[in-house]
């Protein structure tokens, strides 16, 4: 058996041959994604940008999330909260994780249970039985 595994790029570019693709700044890549999308996509959203910002900043970054959140609801695409983390000092906790998607206006009971179902299905289509 093949071990499953996910395509990620930064790139909106890469749209086609990608799984997932991380997005540092939603406003200025809508625009690009929604001419190349294709349904079932994971677009995950960087934590850990928002650790530097101040006030004014972190309202608008929570701003573009909800944004961003309702962008792959209509388009069918999963959206990814990540810690963004490089280092295990930076990981954040699952507790964290559901209060910023609460403070978001996002249902984080419905949130995991999606994520799961993506995950599921995107590796599932990567395996390949011998």
């Amino acid at each position: 058996m093949n071990f499953p595994y996910l395509s990620v790029s930064d790139k909106v570019d890469s749209l086609q041959s990608a799984d997932l693709i991380t997005i540092s700044n939603f406003r200025k890549a809508k625009a690009s994604l929604k001419k190349k999308l294709k349904a079932g996509l994971g677009i995950e959203f960087l934590l850990h940008p928002a650790r530097k910002m101040n006030a004014e900043e972190l309202s608008k970054w929570f701003a573009e999330l909800l944004e961003a959140h309702i962008f792959c609801e209509s388009s069918g695409c999963q959206f990814i909260l990540s810690s963004g983390a490089r280092w295990p000092i930076e990981m954040i906790s699952g507790r964290s994780f559901d209060e910023i998607l609460t403070e978001v206006g996002i249902d984080y009971h419905k949130h995991w249970r999606d994520m799961d179902r993506w995950l599921s299905r995107t590796l599932a289509k990567k395996v390949i039985m011998k």
